[in-house]
């Protein structure tokens, strides 16, 4: 797979290593000074790229198979970018979110349908294999932990100010939705203020089966790290996460703790190998799915503090029934505010354009309406078929 590279950071440069030992080319790289540090970096994990002087020329799709768009100062302005690389049908790989909210994830991933792009986002702890035999002991009727009953996530971190503490968080709620599954309460106590707030943040939230989940923050004893334990039955389960070292895994059953092997992971390379499968599918990756469900929670906190309130999500499968609903509605207000629209113009004009020409023009929004009504029907017709499946949410 050929890649390019729009701007550097440390995790960008962690997928050119990658890309050099899995035999992916990174061959070019745009918007970056070739004599900074980061540059010097990257080129000594990929002594092949070459810079471009135009990031457009990667708008062409011939120069990579995929472009990984580096994290940068200046949202709207990455934003802009990869949605026009989207449009122009160029994959791309996130290595940062796009701000806080979800809605420009939909709005890509719509664009990406037409323009049959790849989307996907560098999550390095998703497919950790301690993340995985986490998830394992919380699904498994054979489970060392029994039924496991609730989740506890302690995040240490220095600075606790809205801005890192929602980032911490977006990272953290990754692995607990690979572990639970999806959440869909998010919830925290009012506060005399957001500084005050988001200093000692403690987070309630729920799973689809109603499983607790707790998420705080609090200063650091050494440096950051963040721990996530699992409460079951019959035991606990805790994984340290630290952010530079070894993840620690640990289970604690019948008043005995150990130590759990975890095997050796390359979270780059995974995220690479997710990403040619996604070029290939020409479609999101899981990564992505991932990026935008953790942005939604992250729009649903910040909501909960600014009102000290419990937040729903409403979990909605997106669906081809979904869609033509959504079109429907666009077109029924397109058509009602076009004909309202020319209703005015024949009332004021109407003896000037002649009584024929009013005639048609009248006929012609009878069956516009007329049409608009019978597709209405159809679909209908068809959504109990629509909805006979599962949904993303329901068991399969």
């Amino acid at each position: 797979m050929r890649l390019a590279l729009l701007g550097i950071d440390e995790p960008a440069i962690e997928l050119a290593r990658a890309a050099a030992r899995g035999g992916h080319g990174l061959e070019w790289f745009a918007d970056a000074d070739r004599a900074s540090s980061p540059a010097v970096k990257l080129l000594a994990a990929a002594p092949r790229a070459r810079p471009l002087d135009d990031w457009e020329s990667l708008l062409t799709g011939q120069l990579a198979d995929a472009v990984i768009v580096a994290a940068t100062h200046d949202i709207e302005l990455a934003t802009e970018r990869v949605r026009r690389l989207v449009q122009a049908g160029v994959s791309v790989l996130l290595t940062q979110p796009l701000g806080e909210s979800p809605l420009i994830y939909y709005e890509l991933e719509m664009i990406a349908r037409e323009s049959h792009a790849a989307l996907a986002a560098f999550l390095p702890e998703r497919n950790h294999p301690a993340i995985l035999r986490m998830a394992e002991w919380a699904s498994s009727p054979d489970s060392p932990l029994g039924r496991v009953e609730q989740c506890l996530v302690e995040r240490q971190m220095s600075e606790r100010v809205r801005r890192t503490v929602l980032a911490a968080f977006a990272r953290d709620v990754g692995p607990i939705s690979a572990v639970l599954g999806r959440i869909v309460r998010v919830g925290t106590l009012p506060a005399a203020d957001e500084a005050a707030a988001f200093a000692a943040l403690g987070v309630q939230m729920a799973d689809a089966t109603g499983r607790p989940i707790r998420w705080s923050v609090r200063p650091p004893d050494a440096g950051p790290t963040a721990r996530l334990t699992l409460i079951g039955a019959l035991g606990r389960a805790s994984l340290q996460m630290p952010a530079d070292g070894a993840w620690q895994l640990q289970l604690a059953t019948g008043g005995a703790a150990q130590a759990a092997t975890i095997d050796e992971f390359d979270p780059a390379a995974s995220a690479l190998t997710e990403l040619a499968a996604a070029v290939a599918a020409h479609g999101p990756a899981p990564s992505w799915q991932a990026a935008t469900q953790a942005l939604e929670l992250v729009e649903a906190l910040a909501r909960s503090v600014r009102t000290g309130r419990l937040v729903e999500l409403r979990i909605d499968a997106r669906t081809e029934q979904g869609n033509f609903k959504g079109v429907m509605s666009a077109l029924g207000c397109s058509l009602l505010l076009g004909g309202l629209g020319i209703l005015a113009v024949l009332a004021i004009f109407g003896e000037a354009l002649g009584q024929i020409v009013g005639r048609v023009v009248f006929v012609g929004l009878l069956v516009t309406f007329a049409m608009f009504l019978v597709l209405q029907f159809l679909g209908r017709l068809a959504e109990p078929t629509a909805r006979s499946g599962p949904s993303d949410d329901e068991p399969q």
